[in-house]
């Protein structure tokens, strides 16, 4: 089974009333879920210092690995969100994390800045996956030279963020999202060929663009990134943010593959339920996805099987929606079932606002029970069509305890 494991004491975590894992055992994977400056009565610290913020949401980070038997050389994935301010950009926040951790041992990394959190006052959360005790094979250095591109640890590949940047730190076709989505899958495709993998290995794809919550904004380089996959593909989530970290980048990508351990392709099953929500146009996509013991579940939204929104505007009811395909997706995954989720991410459309927020944690505290697995919650000006407020993923593994 997969084993959560609660916040410790002494760590404040999202105002919640069922208080989700601070992280969890799934399998050979330990899921480090978002950890934020929140004090124990739901105060943020330091909400006027983001540097201050950034050491104790490392420091967490930290004491969550401990609370697992693990420590910050055991990590292989580090994701951040962050709002961006004067000397706390990508740069900084990539040297910090580089200074805490040792050389030998750095993750892969995906930085995404976003104009507020969750709750007001915060101003960074940073969420984990660790392998303990598993050796790894670290992909080429990025073009900083701080972090791997990919690291192959056991069946896992973790490719960090790609983009089209040149070795001089420069943005290569600036304002030209689809030249930079071909280069960055070109990208994507090298690191997974350098650990003797390929595109068709990957079982989660998530996106990150520059986008407005308009249709016109994501459909040019979604059908760019679906000529590099073959049908049925990895399950996919796409975020649309007002800006990344340079100017006249517009996108940038994650990826985890899975492969056998001796190079051998590893048995998957996909989902894709009658009567589904779908794109509104053909991409190739699967809803759900299980490698192995592994599944995955792409962003899921409240829309129709032609990409019309359903409920528009209200938070609770695509809430539910939203929920109820989850199930819907994993009735056709064998053997998965909602307790054996470990970490969800939750993206919606909102400010940063505690009562914004709780309009969608509270019906998915409840829904969770009791899986209780890890979370990241992250508010956006918009998403991916007008009047769309909800979009969450999953990821688990199958247990027959």
């Amino acid at each position: 089974m997969n084993e959560p494991l609660r916040t410790p004491e002494s760590l404040g975590a999202w105002p919640s009333e069922k208080t989700f894992s601070a992280a969890m055992r799934c399998g050979e994977l330990l899921l480090v879920g978002s950890q934020v400056s929140l004090a124990t009565d739901g105060s943020v610290l330091h909400a006027d210092d983001p540097g201050a913020q950034l050491a104790i949401v490392l420091r967490r980070v930290e004491a969550v690995l401990q609370s697992g038997q693990a420590d910050v050389s055991d990590l292989v994935r580090l994701l951040i969100y962050y709002v961006p301010a004067e000397g706390f950009d990508d740069d900084a926040i990539r040297r910090r994390i580089a200074r805490w951790l040792d050389e030998p041992h750095r993750p892969v990394i995906t930085l995404v800045p976003v104009p507020w959190m969750a709750e007001p006052g915060l101003a960074v959360s940073i969420e984990g996956v660790a392998m303990p005790s598993m050796s790894r094979v670290r992909g080429v250095g990025a073009a900083t030279g701080e972090f791997p591109q990919a690291i192959r640890c056991g069946r896992f590949i973790h490719v960090g963020a790609q983009m089209a940047m040149g070795t001089d730190g420069e943005v290569l076709h600036p304002g030209d999202i689809v030249r930079q989505s071909e280069i960055t899958m070109e990208n994507l495709r090298q690191v997974l060929d350098a650990h003797g993998a390929s595109l068709d290995d990957a079982v989660k794809f998530n996106i990150y663009y520059v986008g407005e919550g308009t249709y016109e904004d994501w459909e040019v380089a979604a059908r760019v990134r679906a000529r590099y996959f073959r049908e049925p593909g990895p399950v996919a989530t796409g975020i649309p943010v007002p800006a990344l970290e340079k100017p006249g980048l517009l996108i940038k990508m994650e990826m985890w593959a899975m492969l056998g351990e001796d190079g051998s392709r590893l048995p998957r099953e996909y989902s894709w339920p009658e009567n589904h929500w779908d794109w509104a146009i053909h991409l190739p996509y699967k809803h759900g996805l299980l490698c192995d013991d592994m599944f995955f579940v792409g962003g899921q939204i409240a829309t129709d099987d032609q990409g019309t929104v359903l409920e528009p505007g209200d938070t609770e009811a695509q809430t539910d929606i939203a929920l109820r395909y989850i199930d819907r997706v994993l009735e056709h995954l064998p053997g998965a079932e909602r307790r054996h989720i470990a970490k969800t991410t939750t993206f919606y459309k909102g400010g940063s606002s505690a009562m914004e927020h709780a309009r969608n944690l509270k019906p998915r505290e409840a829904w969770f029970e009791p899986a209780a697995p890890v979370t990241s919650e992250v508010a956006l000006p918009a998403l991916a069509y007008e009047d769309m407020m909800i979009e969450v993923e999953v990821l688990g593994r199958i247990s027959h305890g």
